[in-house]
């Protein structure tokens, strides 16, 4: 899981759940800094999910690169999300 902020918002995405087995996330949340409210985004598809990347925001757009997905695979992409659509 890694979060990113522009000054409104934190957005949290990817990671994993279990203990014996893991299983990859693309699991999307948005915490509103004023009112610390929590709100669920639209999930990454599958092939999207990762954990151990970073991301940014920068203007409107959340970019995530890098990690590792399904059985540990090391991905070498760049991926960017628009969060009004997200």
């Amino acid at each position: 899981m890694e979060t990113a902020t522009d000054q409104s918002k934190m957005i949290m995405f990817g990671g994993s759940t279990g203990n014996t087995t893991v299983t990859v996330i693309g699991s999307l949340f948005f915490l509103d800094l004023t009112t610390l409210t929590w709100s669920k985004g639209v999930d990454a598809p599958q092939a999207e999910s990762r954990l151990g990347h970073a991301c940014a925001v920068n203007g409107d757009s959340f970019i995530v690169w890098g990690g590792k997905y399904f059985f540990l695979k090391k991905m070498n992409d760049v991926s960017f999300y628009e969060k009004s659509t997200r």
